[in-house]
């Protein structure tokens, strides 16, 4: 299973500075925000729809329609669209999902079902490499409107790009072997614990 912890390392990183390599750059309140679904989650579709250059997304489903909407919208206008797919689904991939691809697809945006895990269970986004949206709010109807759900919106251009490599790693189905930046955690490349 793929899944990244953050919430707890980030805590970590907001209250104390980083002194790494030059690149590395501490985060502070001011660059987060916090998405608390249903009541907010439209805010997620904002922060996506201002994108300017490129949206990678990496998710375990993706049926909420307007989502698939602006994702195709956007490639449409010539912004680069990456989506990575959990290639196994508990209880299927729903045809929904199926048909989400097919249209982002024939928007001109790139998708990839990923199989080298039992399951991608990431909820992740990155904007213009400068802003993540990461948690636990599923891109579906429920996830969105329905369901209790967290995501951080972070922006910050250094965390942004970590997360953009790993996204488009795993959209080419390659291995990642390590995280190079402090506070991001990623099952199972640094977590300690296997799968």
């Amino acid at each position: 299973m793929r899944f990244f912890i953050i919430i707890a390392a980030f805590v970590m990183v907001l209250s104390m500075p980083v002194y790494a390599q030059s690149w590395f750059l501490p985060i502070n309140s001011s660059q987060v925000s916090i998405v608390v679904s249903p009541m907010n989650s439209t805010y997620i579709l904002n922060v996506i729809g201002e994108a300017r250059c490129c949206v990678y997304a990496e998710v375990y489903e993706l049926t909420y329609q307007p989502l698939i909407n602006e994702l195709a919208s956007l490639a449409q206008k010539g912004v680069e669209v990456y989506v990575v797919l959990s290639g196994n689904v508990y209880g299927g991939i729903p045809e929904e999902e199926y048909s989400a691809v097919n249209e982002l697809i024939s928007s001109g945006a790139h998708v990839s079902f990923n199989y080298g895990y039992d399951y991608v269970h990431s909820k992740v986004f990155v904007v213009d490499n400068e802003t993540v949206i990461i948690g636990s709010i599923n891109p579906t109807y429920y996830g969105f409107e329905r369901d209790l759900g967290i995501d951080l919106v972070i922006d910050n251009s250094s965390i942004a790009q970590v997360f953009a490599g790993v996204i488009l790693t795993d959209y080419r189905n390659e291995s990642i072997t390590q995280i190079n930046y402090p506070g991001i955690v990623m099952s199972p490349i640094n977590s300690g614990g296997n799968t």
